[in-house]
Order: C-alpha cells, then sequence, then structure tokens
C-alpha cells in the first residue's frame, strides 16, 4: 500500500451524488494514529452503497474509529483508498432484500425484528449500525 495518495475531495453534503446500491463484502481496517494497518488488520463488512466520494457499511456495534483504509476488492486488482466516518446510526438490516430501516423503536418477535412500518411484509431483520463515509484519499 505504499505509493503516491491521490487527494479526493470530501464533501460535506453527504446528498450531492446519486448513490449506488453495492452490497458485496469488502475489508476495511480503521487507522490509529500515523501507521499504515497490517494486514491482519482489516476485517470484512457488508457495504450498503457506493459513490466515487464514499461508501457506507454495516457493522454490529458504533465505530470506535474515525479514519479507515477500505480495500476494495475487485477481480482485476485491490485499490485502496484512506476514508473518514461522517456519521453512523443504528438501522433495521433485512439481509435477503437488502432493505434498511431507521431503528427508532421496534418490537421483538421471537428472536426477529419486525419492521414497524410494514409488518405485512416480514422478513427476519438484524439490529445493526450503517457507517458512512468519505473518501479522503487514494493510494497509487
Amino acid at each position: 500500500m505504499v505509493g503516491e495518495n491521490t487527494e479526493l475531495e470530501c464533501e460535506t453534503n453527504r446528498r450531492c451524488q446519486e448513490r449506488l446500491a453495492y452490497q458485496k463484502s469488502q475489508r476495511i481496517a480503521p487507522l490509529r494514529g500515523n501507521s499504515l494497518p497490517n494486514p491482519g488488520d482489516f476485517f470484512k463488512v457488508c457495504c450498503n452503497d457506493l459513490t466515487s466520494k464514499g461508501f457506507s457499511f454495516f457493522v454490529k456495534n458504533p465505530p470506535d474509529f474515525d479514519k479507515l483504509v477500505v480495500a476494495l476488492e475487485s477481480p482485476e486488482n485491490t485499490i485502496y483508498v484512506n476514508a473518514e466516518v461522517r456519521h453512523h446510526r443504528k438501522v433495521l438490516y433485512f439481509p435477503s432484500s437488502g432493505r434498511v430501516e431507521t431503528l427508532d423503536g421496534y418490537a421483538l418477535c421471537g428472536e426477529h425484528l419486525q419492521s414497524m412500518e410494514s409488518p405485512e411484509t416480514y422478513e427476519p431483520g438484524i439490529p445493526m449500525t450503517l457507517v458512512g463515509c468519505c473518501f479522503t484519499w487514494r493510494f497509487e
């Protein structure tokens, strides 16, 4: 991951660009201090959406870091990009459909959570933290 970096602009307006659904697993590693993460520091997360300016992903608990490196993997290569956490919130994630609902209040039904908005379309949901990040620069 050594090389020149290309500065990326991080907008304060999170909604300025169309978000594309991106429900794939990618690897991330927290940045702590000035040292780059080791290969063993990376762990997989399920992504939610992706733009050229940033991405969002799901984790069980709110992140304990503000900066991270994401390894965007494709069959051809891996691109390493630094990112900053811009926000996070508790959500109800439905993995089979990719649907995400704000977790303002929820009903516990056995081992599953049921959507308060549309209980007639019940499917198992998982309480998660949705983390939104802005890309800051890319390793070249």
